[in-house]
């Protein structure tokens, strides 16, 4: 093949392929749905007027938390252990009340069996001065000075320090807490036929509380993101500020009989939380 062949057929070809080009026609993309929905909101606080994006997802529950005045993350409770030296009472306590017994004057007359008085059955709980231990039994003077022979009232010494502890405030909390009573399971979900988390909680475990709910009979205390337990469960610490009618210097106590707490107010500050055991009628 001499060189103008060549090129001659290499025109050719090239002609051939350009007019093929023209031919062929685009294939086209099938034409697709559009979404002319609203987008979801971003993870942020909304209010009530949004109307560009949909309030869903991370973005309704931290609205719904702000709602109920509270903040996401969870803040820790403004609270602190005392020190533990607190808990050593000054003296040590016996603990009668299963039985009625007698009480004397002195010693002697607690050897002579001649008591002053009886004490009637019930819990209660006696500052000792003194023990003595004899060959006719043991004997204990209390704070006041009277003496218990400790057969008769069937007690044995002592108690000299407290296990439980309550909280210091450093400032006022922003939600409700209390004490967990018992061994409890946490569920994902109000009620008892929710999943559980796998997470238990135990007797005197400290629980914020960020949201009641009743389900059935029973009500529900939300106490962390798909956290709930049951509100008898724990007995929660109500916070109030205001002083009762009555107090002019801006200290008080308040008990709360039902939940069974106490708390301690300065300048409208809580500064301190317990549990108590008041006891019944006239204990």
């Amino acid at each position: 093949m001499t060189k103008k062949e060549f090129i001659k057929y290499l025109l050719i070809l090239v002609a051939l392929l350009l007019t093929t080009s023209f031919l062929v026609t685009p294939v086209q993309a099938a034409d697709q749905e559009s979404f002319y929905g609203d987008p979801l909101c971003l993870p942020e606080v909304f209010g009530y007027d949004q109307t560009d994006c949909l309030v869903m997802g991370p973005a309704e529950f931290l609205t719904t938390m702000n709602k109920k005045g509270i903040s996401v993350p969870f803040q820790p409770l403004p609270a602190y252990k005392p020190d533990s030296n607190y808990n050593l009472a000054p003296a040590p306590y016996l603990t009668v009340g299963d039985n009625s017994f007698p009480v004397y004057a002195s010693l002697d007359d607690a050897l002579a069996g001649t008591p002053a008085r009886y004490l009637e059955a019930g819990m209660k709980y006696l500052a000792v001065y003194q023990r003595l231990d004899r060959d006719d039994g043991i004997f204990y003077q209390l704070m006041n000075g009277l003496w218990v022979d400790a057969g008769e009232a069937n007690t044995e010494c002592c108690i000299r320090s407290g296990r439980f502890q309550g909280l210091k405030f450093y400032q006022n909390p922003a939600n409700p807490f209390g004490w967990v009573l018992d061994i409890i399971d946490v569920y994902k979900a109000p009620g008892a036929g929710s999943d559980l988390t796998g997470k238990k909680l135990y007797r005197e475990d400290v629980v914020q509380i960020y949201d009641t709910v009743t389900v059935g009979a029973a009500d529900w205390y939300m106490i962390g993101v798909d956290e709930w337990v049951e509100r008898r469960k724990v007995r929660q610490f109500h916070v109030n500020t205001t002083p009762p009618e009555g107090v002019d210097n801006n200290r008080w106590i308040e008990l709360n009989l039902q939940e069974q707490t106490l708390g301690v107010y300065e300048n409208g500050k809580l500064v301190f939380a317990a549990l108590v055991s008041t006891g019944i009628d006239p204990f």
